[in-house]
């Protein structure tokens, strides 16, 4: 195997680990370091910096192939990091549901009975106790009012973006005149060793 081929199948498999891993972090972040956009914003800036931290180790060079996987990676994990938050919520929504397990089992006797509007609030309580991802969605963007399908999943899809966007920032600005140097160096050795 070429030893840039061998560098490149490195560098890629210790990106994943380290953007899941980071995406599990970043899952269990504290609540003020969660607000829309900038969870995301954080988490494509410490993919970047370990990406391109890879890239140096391994002595890799710049290339779109490089640049795409980057993209790949970063809104891979950006996903996982939305699931395990998803998977977070869900988890403290049915210890929740566990308390109020006779006020639900109440309901879902009443419900049967009750009219249209009533029938909404229901829904509205089971979403709450019960959310599916496309409910996590919303939840996130509760904040700056109510949104409904399809406008939190594009924003969450917009967050991925930027992380990604982020991320090949940092791998792809021109280093410091030192690295620059040393990539030089390591062009000349390249011509020299076939």
């Amino acid at each position: 195997m070429n030893p840039s081929t061998r560098s490149l199948l490195i560098w890629l498999a210790g990106s994943c680990l380290l953007v899941i891993g980071l995406s599990l972090i970043f899952a269990h972040a504290p609540v003020p370091f969660r607000r829309l956009g900038i969870l995301y914003a954080a988490f494509g800036v410490a993919c970047g910096a370990g990406l391109k931290w890879f890239m140096r180790e391994l002595s890799l060079k710049r290339t779109p192939l490089l640049t795409v996987l980057a993209v790949l990676i970063v809104f891979t994990g950006g996903g996982h990091l939305g699931w395990v938050s998803y998977q977070n919520l869900k988890s403290v929504r049915t210890e929740m549901r566990q308390q109020y397990s006779e006020q639900l089992a109440m309901l879902n006797f009443v419900e049967g009975a009750a009219d249209e509007e009533t029938k909404k609030e229901f829904d509205k309580l089971r979403r709450e106790f019960d959310p599916a991802f496309g409910d996590y969605l919303e939840f996130r963007v509760s904040p700056l009012g109510s949104w409904k399908a399809p406008w939190p999943l594009l924003l969450w899809l917009g967050e991925l973006t930027i992380a990604s966007a982020i991320a090949v920032w940092i791998l792809t600005r021109e280093p410091p005149l030192q690295d620059r140097i040393v990539n030089e160096q390591i062009n000349q050795n390249e011509k020299v060793d076939p």
